[in-house]
């Protein structure tokens, strides 16, 4: 009996331990500035930002943030010039970003393209 009360407090013990980070800590600053309505996702342990705007200035470029050296690299940029707020999805190693806008006034975006 005494055996296992002994194994039941140390399966607490190991699953209180395992969520004690519950905190917040800083990164390294975004490489490509302020800006809002950008697309994002992941792919395997790297976190990707891209496209956006900034006032009247939009961007197409992509950046990737390592978590493991905390630092963000610029990546290929995307084909459209001033992508804003498309849909983005991933499957395997591609991932896919859907339509959007090319800027805050400008034509909706009818286009398909893969990062690979």
């Amino acid at each position: 009996m005494v055996f296992k009360s002994c194994f039941i407090f140390v399966l607490i013990s190991i699953n209180i331990s395992s969520y004690t980070q519950n905190f917040w800590t800083t990164a390294a600053s975004f490489g490509g500035g302020v800006r809002d309505v950008t697309f994002y996702f992941t792919s395997y342990d790297k976190g990707f930002v891209g496209g956006g705007r900034n006032g009247l200035n939009t961007y197409n470029n992509l950046w990737e943030y390592d978590p493991l050296s905390d630092t963000w690299s610029q990546k290929s940029s995307y084909p459209i010039v001033g992508i804003i707020a498309p849909s983005v999805f991933t499957i395997g190693d591609t991932t896919f970003v859907v339509s959007g806008w090319q800027s805050s006034t400008g034509p909706a975006i009818n286009q398909v393209w893969g990062y690979i």
